[in-house]
Order: C-alpha cells, then sequence, then structure tokens
C-alpha cells in the first residue's frame, strides 16, 4: 500500500490548510493524503478561501467522508502519519490523540508557546518549527524516506503526550484552579 498521511480535522485558514497544500505541491517523494472533507465555514473570507484552497488540490489529497470520534483511533492506526495544523503553532486534540496512539506526527510548532510539566518549562517535540512550506515539504520527504526518523518522532512525541496528559497531574492542576478560583472569587 502507498505510504499514507491522515488529516482528520477541519480544513481552514486557522489550521494552516493552505500551508500543507502549498507543501505538498513541493515535495518529491510518493503518498497519498486522506482529508477529511470537512471545511470551516463560518466567515464569508472561510468560504471564499474553500472555493479557491478547491482550485489548488494537490494531487495528494484523497477526501474521505467525516470520521465519527469513536473511530478516530482505527484511523491512526491505518495510517503511516498524521498531519496536524500549521498555522497556530500548537498542537491540538488529533495530534495529541494521535501522538498518543504512538503515531508520528507533523504539527507546526511555534518555540514561544512551550507547556509546564513538573514545573519545568517544556518545548513540545513536534516538528516543523516553520511553517514555511519549503520547509514543510522537506520534513514530509524526511519522514516518508525515513523509518528511522519515525520512530524517533515517535518515541519523543508520547512520552511527552504521556507527561502533559498524565490523568493524576491533569486532575492536581484542575484541583488547584478550582481551589484558587473558590478562594478569590469566594
Amino acid at each position: 500500500p502507498k505510504f499514507t498521511f491522515l488529516s482528520a480535522q477541519r480544513m481552514g485558514l486557522e489550521k494552516g490548510t493552505d500551508l500543507i497544500w502549498k507543501a505538498l505541491k513541493l515535495t518529491k517523494s510518493d503518498f497519498r493524503v486522506l482529508q477529511v472533507n470537512w471545511f470551516i465555514e463560518n466567515t464569508n473570507e472561510e468560504k471564499k478561501f474553500k472555493n479557491n484552497l478547491l482550485m489548488t488540490k494537490p494531487e495528494q489529497i484523497e477526501f474521505i467522508p467525516l470520521i465519527k470520534r469513536s473511530e478516530l483511533g482505527s484511523y491512526f492506526k491505518y495510517a503511516d502519519v498524521i498531519l496536524g495544523q500549521m498555522r497556530i503553532g500548537v498542537q491540538g486534540g488529533i495530534e495529541r490523540d494521535a501522538a498518543y496512539c504512538k503515531k508520528p506526527v507533523i504539527c507546526y510548532t511555534n518555540l514561544k508557546n512551550t507547556n509546564i510539566i513538573d514545573d519545568k518549562e517544556i518545548i513540545p517535540p513536534f516538528l516543523p518549527n516553520s511553517n514555511k512550506p519549503e520547509i514543510v515539504a522537506k520534513l514530509i520527504d524526511k519522514i516518508v524516506g525515513s523509518e528511522e526518523f519515525r520512530a524517533d518522532l515517535v518515541k519523543k512525541q508520547y512520552e511527552f503526550v504521556c507527561q502533559l496528559c498524565d490523568p493524576e497531574k491533569v486532575v492536581n492542576d484542575w484541583e488547584q484552579i478550582f481551589s484558587r478560583t473558590k478562594e478569590k472569587c469566594k
């Protein structure tokens, strides 16, 4: 089977779909992208963006129907790599869930957006650290071409997500927030 990326998130400006599609056109490797056919169309600008975007669809893109949240894990297991967002610079639910399923994730990480884990400032191990299409294209080609690189990326991303989403730490953090809020607001 052909090397497969899964893009399970909505398409739109805020997700950086335009940047991803520009990058796809610059790649040299052979792969396909299963893209959920789900556009953000809340504004006229987004509707116009959708129409313009569809006119520039890269050949690697294959649209698939919307995925039920309960079935997302099986799609992650099927894909070789998960293609995340490229504009905001932080990881969303799709990216964290995929890393937790031990799938490599491509998601733009702004180095200024750190996480605090055990009182330490941590830069999430998601790549690339630039959302320039040329850099994204090189990363895609490297991921397609190197099983060792994918394995290393999975290891780092999985360890990070396990630390970030540790249930005991999360519950403790929320308890502290509630306690401070209760004390402050009586």
